[in-house]
């Protein structure tokens, strides 16, 4: 299976929260084909680098 995020700057949000969704609720579906563009990049490197996806508030 592969994965693509679409490139859209205001869209970036809903990227993180896919990305979330996926990591938490479907870790098996994340292999290494995954790829985006623009601000589905950031979502797919952090995917793909295992770096944290939540908003961290103080």
């Amino acid at each position: 299976m592969n994965l693509s995020f679409a490139g859209c700057g205001f869209l970036g949000i809903y990227h993180v929260g896919v990305a979330g969704c996926f990591k938490k609720y479907a870790p098996h579906l994340l292999l290494n084909n995954i790829s985006g563009a623009s601000a589905g990049a950031i979502a797919a490197c952090s995917l793909l680098c295992d770096l944290p996806l939540g908003l961290y508030v103080s």
